[in-house]
């Protein structure tokens, strides 16, 4: 915890993530090593296309040990002036010659004013709590409620239904103050979506967590054969778009178009 840096966007990974954890004689930290290390290469850029401009900001991140693995992380953020988006793409790739375990996961973390007492999220699909702390919500897994200095650690995992586009939709919608967030990611390469609600005062937030993997750690993903890995030379693309809908019209819009059976 003392490593946590937080922000719109916590990369985890990329060979471990999820909670502390002992793999394979490996003692593993909280969501992995990616997060921790400096990036290299980094650039900054417009392009014109006609009357619009794009912003772009490209980077690379790699995760390596001495006589172990080398995983490299080439990201790249895009987003047209002016625009209420921002769209993250990896491309993640192993350059060792050994195949490596990979977990990977987007832990996206959202505060006041978007989040308070009556902010909701919403999705499409199935939940399920995480443990006997998070069964006790019960059907309020979605409402959040004021600061609680006595809340616990919440986690609640989903199983979303991708759309004809084969892409997953997240959304926290603030009522009150006509605030909204929206996430959407491609279901393939992200088929977990976990949800961090943790509404406990001086800590007060919603992460919503794309990712191919669940966060109980690395050895829990090997005991259900749902561990992942990355051969030697593989590369897999990861793609997020992060959305703000800052007016009551485009909440509607929104709704209409990916929340039709919603009403307000």
């Amino acid at each position: 915890m003392r490593g946590w840096g937080g922000g719109l966007v916590t990369t985890c990974g990329l060979t471990y993530l999820g909670a502390p954890d002992q793999d394979s004689g490996q003692d593993l930290g909280l969501h992995g090593r990616i997060h921790s290390i400096p990036g290299e290469e980094i650039s900054t850029g417009t392009e014109w296309q006609g009357s619009e401009g794009l912003l772009r900001l490209t980077g690379k991140v790699r995760e390596s040990k001495m006589l172990g693995y080398s995983v490299l992380c080439e990201r790249t953020i895009t987003s047209k002036i002016g625009d209420n988006r921002i769209f993250l793409n990896d491309v993640i790739t192993n350059e060792g010659f050994q195949s490596v375990p990979h977990m990977v996961l987007y832990h996206c973390n959202f505060g006041h004013p978007l989040l308070e007492g009556g902010t909701r999220l919403l999705t499409r699909g199935t939940v399920r709590p995480r443990d006997e702390v998070a069964a006790q919500e019960g059907s309020r897994y979605n409402v959040y409620d004021d600061p609680d200095p006595n809340y616990p650690d919440t986690v609640f995992y989903h199983d979303l239904n991708p759309d004809e586009t084969g892409f997953c939709t997240a959304a926290l919608f603030n009522p009150r103050n006509h605030l909204g967030v929206y996430l959407r990611f491609p279901h393939k390469t992200l088929p977990r979506f976990i949800q961090w609600k943790y509404t406990h005062a001086g800590s007060y937030a919603a992460g919503l967590e794309p990712a191919n993997c669940l966060v109980e750690g690395r050895s829990q993903e090997r005991k259900r054969g749902t561990l992942q890995y990355l051969e030697p030379g593989e590369s897999r693309n990861y793609s997020l778009e992060i959305g703000l809908l800052t007016t009551s019209h485009m909440q509607k819009q929104f709704m209409t178009k990916y929340f039709p059976e919603v009403r307000e």
